[in-house]
C-alpha cells in the first residue's frame, strides 16, 4: 500500500460493515498526497459477479477525478498507516484506515 508497493496488508473483516475488500493507491509520495485512489468492494470476487458493487474516490488524474477527499500517511517506523476521508462523486462518505507492515524504508 505504500507508494513503492512494499509491505503487507491486513484486512480485518470483523471491523467492517459488509465489505469484502479494498484498494488504495497513492499517486504521490509524502504524508498528504493529493493524488490517490480508494475503492471499497462489497462482493466476494469468487462468487463470479462480473461487476462487483463498489464505492470509490479517484483523484489520480485531475481531468477525470471523481469524488473528493484527503489521504494522510503516518510513518510508524516499521509500519505505516494510511487514513482516508472523503466522498464519492454521488456524495457517499468514505472513511478508512489501512495499516501496512513491515515496510522498507529505502
Amino acid at each position: 500500500m505504500s507508494g513503492s508497493g512494499s509491505g503487507a496488508t491486513n484486512l480485518n473483516l470483523e471491523e467492517t460493515d459488509g465489505f469484502t475488500g479494498l484498494t488504495f493507491i497513492s499517486g504521490e509520495t509524502g504524508a498528504n498526497p493529493g493524488k490517490f485512489y480508494f475503492q471499497v468492494i462489497f462482493a466476494d470476487p469468487d462468487l463470479g459477479i462480473l461487476e462487483q458493487p463498489a464505492l470509490e474516490i479517484n483523484l489520480l488524474d485531475a481531468a477525470t477525478a471523481t469524488g473528493s477527499g484527503t489521504a494522510q500517511l503516518e510513518d510508524k517506523g516499521g509500519t505505516i498507516k494510511w487514513s482516508v476521508d472523503g466522498e464519492t462523486a454521488d456524495g457517499i462518505g468514505l472513511k478508512g484506515t489501512i495499516e501496512c507492515g513491515p515496510v522498507d524504508s529505502n
